[in-house]
């Protein structure tokens, strides 16, 4: 049976068309062979290739937003809302028309926000390390982390906008505003000295939640990144909130609190000072923040009337130039005793810590005696000698020894592995042949037969 051809025009001679009939398998090694020298060809990427709009979408994002509508994400893209030093935000549609969405694409090819750096370092998120010479990577990576920080402010009930999808760099969000009209951020909103008092306390109590709860602090928290709308804050631009465990994470916090106070105190509100504000965020002793909130803010205006607030504002800013140290651990300080012998802030928060450990063991100390307080006093006595010869061993333990010359841990090292020698040969005078361990072995296996 003759085989299937096919026809082929390979080009005109002399105004003829030339035709060769080829055979099915020779046509297949033909297109296998011009992929071959497809794949083995040199791609060069030019300008055309990382030409940008807005500083924002060059060809591969807007192949990701042309898939996006066509997976019915999102139904239409308009224009541009804001811009920034890392993203711009666009408004859309989703697929059904029916929510207004934000569309959040961080710049790839243009970076205008370089200091991503001091946010990463020492980062528990990112101890697998992540690419600092491909930026495409780097700026995917800090767009999940604004989803994951998004998500957890939301859940922590912080009005923010709702995280919704992420694709590579783009991520999808609940639009804050009313209608097509983006929610102004606070710094253009236009609020009256009661509006502005609530707004701080507001702002106040999300610093702490965000710390206490969500596990961040925000980093760059001021009245850029903060939404105001029908009398209420939205926290945005999360990206570079960090973790407390990060090395920088009291220094954000500072920066964030000064930030603050330094916005409401134009606003005609008397803020809390620095120091008082960055411990009330921190501290995690504190049983109902609300009633330690309004505590502050009655000293705040009691400062006022006694006329003491430009002493407090100079001692708030001798405390941020010294740069507020918090520990989280008795581990991170070097020498306790030094620091509760000074009378500063820290060392009273140390002595609190201490004093409150001593007490939790005293504590449990006493219900311990009162549970066992029907023992006979024989038993007291005896749990004294076993005290009294653990303390005996505990000093035992830590007697200083002698040091030794060179010479002598040599002869050490020798006879300690003569004895190791010695051990291992009887060892393998007891050990069971391998012929009897396999026999043994199968055995097993066929008195109980797996299924």
């Amino acid at each position: 049976m003759k085989s299937k051809m096919k026809s082929i025009q390979i080009g005109d001679i002399m105004d003829k068309t030339v035709v060769y009939d080829v055979p099915n398998s020779r046509k297949v090694e033909i297109e296998a062979v011009e992929r071959i020298v497809q794949k083995s060809r040199i791609r060069v990427k030019g300008r055309e290739d990382r030409a940008t709009t807005d500083h924002v979408l060059d060809p591969r994002t807007r192949l990701i937003l042309f898939k996006m509508l066509k997976s019915g994400i999102m139904s239409e893209i308009n224009g541009c809302v804001s811009t920034g030093k890392e993203a711009n935000v666009y408004h859309a549609l989703s697929g059904d028309s029916s929510q207004h969405l934000a569309i959040k694409v961080f710049k790839t090819s243009v970076l205008d926000f370089r200091d991503r750096e001091r946010y990463i370092t020492g980062e528990y998120r990112f101890r697998h390390g992540y690419s600092k010479k491909n930026s495409g990577k780097m700026v995917k990576l800090w767009a999940e982390k604004e989803f994951r920080n998004l998500k957890r402010i939301s859940m922590a009930g912080i009005p923010c906008p709702t995280p919704l999808h992420l694709r590579q760099h783009v991520l999808t969000m609940s639009f804050i505003g009313e209608g097509y009209e983006a929610a102004p951020r606070l710094k253009d909103a236009e609020l009256t000295p009661e509006q502005a008092y609530y707004a701080y306390v507001d702002c106040v109590k999300y610093m702490r939640i965000m710390y206490q709860e969500c596990q961040l602090v925000h980093a760059d928290l001021s009245e850029y990144n903060l939404l105001y709308l029908n009398e209420k804050l939205y926290v945005i631009d999360v990206g570079q909130s960090v973790q407390p465990e990060h090395p920088s994470s009291h220094e954000f916090l500072m920066m964030d609190c000064k930030n603050v106070n330094d916005y409401f105190s134009r606003q005609s509100v008397e803020p809390l000072t620095v120091k008082e504000l960055f411990y009330f965020v921190i501290d995690d002793r504190i049983p109902n923040s609300d009633s330690r909130l309004e505590e502050l803010l009655r000293g705040v205006s009691q400062r006022v009337v006694d006329g003491s607030a430009e002493r407090i504002a100079r001692e708030d800013e001798d405390f941020m130039k010294t740069q507020a140290f918090a520990p989280r651990s008795l581990f991170e300080i070097e020498d306790v005793d030094a620091v509760i012998q000074s009378n500063s802030a820290l060392g009273n928060a140390v002595q609190l810590m201490t004093c409150g450990l001593s007490a939790e063991i005293t504590a449990r100390h006493s219900d311990q005696s009162e549970s066992s307080g029907d023992e006979s006093d024989s038993s007291s006595s005896s749990l004294n000698s076993v005290d009294s010869k653990s303390d005996e061993e505990f000093s035992k333990e830590w007697e200083e020894r002698p040091k030794l010359s060179v010479e002598s841990k040599r002869e050490l090292r020798r006879s300690n592995k003569k004895e190791v020698k010695i051990q291992q040969k009887e060892k393998r005078l007891h050990k069971r042949p391998k012929k009897v361990k396999k026999r043994k072995d199968k055995l097993a296996r066929l008195r109980h037969p797996t299924k």
